[in-house]
């Protein structure tokens, strides 16, 4: 006999002598006490204070989200990032920061310039401190 069915055979054995499952009385998934959650209402995680959603966020740019989250989703863009931090051997190119939580940088904005979006030649690996000083206009950016 393998551990596995060993194992079960002795649980079986346990319980069939009086030990009541951890579940019993349970239907599906395990649901929280009733004062816990309320149906039908978001219980979010406690940051809606700090990252306000829609207009009033900081970097609120009139609902232009939808179209720039599919082109920032795409695999031509992943593969855009990849080439520029392998580029540059995934070091910051204003402080030399090796690794950590790099951002790859268009040069030229992603928003004006449609026909350099994928352009190798025009990303740049940032950390997350120099790609919000390069970014001054995206309050929200600089709190990271």
């Amino acid at each position: 006999m393998g551990p596995n069915k060993k194992h079960s055979k002795k649980m079986t054995e346990l319980y069939k002598n009086g030990l009541t499952p951890w579940n019993k009385g349970t239907k599906g998934i395990m649901k929280g006490n009733k004062t816990s959650f309320k149906k039908g209402e978001y219980q979010g995680f406690g940051f809606d204070k700090y990252l306000p959603i829609g207009i009033k966020n900081c970097n609120w740019k009139g609902g232009i989200t939808p179209e720039l989250k599919a082109l920032r989703n795409s695999s031509q863009y992943r593969i855009w990032r990849e080439y520029v931090f392998t580029r540059d051997d995934f070091t910051c190119q204003k402080c030399g920061l090796v690794g950590g939580q790099l951002n790859a940088h268009h040069i030229k904005h992603f928003s004006k310039y449609p026909k350099l979006r994928f352009d190798i030649n025009n990303g740049v690996t940032l950390c997350i401190e120099c790609h919000a000083e390069e970014h001054p206009e995206l309050k929200c950016l600089s709190r990271v």
